[in-house]
């Protein structure tokens, strides 16, 4: 049996900055953390993702928002310990 849950994403999730390109000392352009949460979305299609620091929430959340994402907003390093937690009662893969 699949458990229902629903999360609930606090309004400032929607306010997300935006960082200028930043380059390496070779001069070559770097990714933005932005554009890489950009790539794994496909990827993270059917995990369970945990995510923990305030950006790192805000731009998963104005990316694409799903019903397996958790946001953890001031938690203080429990991330690895809800993944944890989580990857011991379920066969979905976790990502922290």
């Amino acid at each position: 049996m699949e458990s229902q849950h629903s999360l609930v994403a606090p309004e400032n999730l929607l306010r997300v900055r935006s960082y200028p390109y930043r380059f390496s000392f070779d001069g070559r352009r770097r990714m933005k953390r932005y554009e890489l949460i950009e790539t794994l979305i496909p990827v993270l299609k059917e995990a369970l993702v945990v995510c923990n620091i305030d950006i790192h929430s805000k731009e998963l959340f104005s990316i694409k928002d799903q019903q397996n994402y958790f946001y953890m907003l001031g938690s203080m390093g429990l991330c690895a310990s809800i993944s944890l937690d989580l990857s011991l009662i379920t066969n979905k893969t976790v990502v922290a």
